[in-house]
């Protein structure tokens, strides 16, 4: 439908020479959207600043690189697997100036929300900003597991920070019930981290996340 575009869009209205890269494969499938991003873009008279692109963001985005382009922002928000979110964020990382921010949309999802603790935790980026978790109506069970991960986070942190304790818990708990992503920052439906540096991790570099 264009709303992410119109919001990008109208954060960069009057900004002279901005240009906001817009990449949907499936923007003119007939009859799933139909066009009907661009038309909306239209009507707000924001088409003229967008550079749209039809074809994957794995396409898109390598070719951009290759040029030499350039960003300040990006906002990820397409297929949601692990591998492909990974994929959009390594090509994004390599447009992306030191200093910008990239936004991930649907953080929440356990598939995304591993890529953005891969980021958090292994790259040189940290948390600008993240969305409070979605309120949903719980059921007691769900309300119990809640309550018993906190417990567990809580009490796993301090444990991990006992000598020799850190690489047995690191190993015997996933990073739910080490509270990893509470302490990152992350758990919300959208999640923005800033890139610190460009990427200057040896060959061999490795955190668990």
């Amino acid at each position: 439908m264009g709303c992410s575009a119109l919001a990008i869009g109208d954060a960069l209205r009057g900004t002279a020479g901005a240009r906001h890269i817009v990449i949907d494969p499936r923007q003119n499938v007939q009859p799933l959207w139909a066009g009907i991003g661009l038309h909306n873009l239209g009507r707000a008279g924001l088409l003229d600043q967008v550079e749209f692109l039809e074809e994957p963001s794995y396409r898109a985005l390598g070719r951009l690189e290759s040029a030499g382009r350039r960003a300040q922002f990006a906002f990820i928000d397409g297929f949601h697997t692990f591998d492909y979110a990974l994929v959009d964020f390594f090509l994004v990382d390599r447009l992306l100036e030191p200093g910008g921010l990239v936004a991930f949309d649907d953080a929440d999802w356990p598939s995304v929300r591993r890529v953005v603790r891969y980021v958090a935790t292994n790259r040189a980026y940290a948390v600008h900003a993240a969305m409070p978790p979605r309120r949903e109506r719980w059921s007691v069970r769900r309300r119990m597991y809640a309550g018993l991960t906190a417990y567990s986070a809580a009490v796993l942190g301090v444990c991990a920070r006992l000598p020799g304790l850190d690489r047995f818990i690191a190993g015997a708990y996933s990073p739910e019930w080490r509270g990893i992503d509470a302490r990152l920052g992350l758990g919300g439906p959208c999640v923005v981290l800033r890139k610190l540096q460009d990427d200057a991790r040896r060959f061999d570099h490795h955190v668990d996340f």
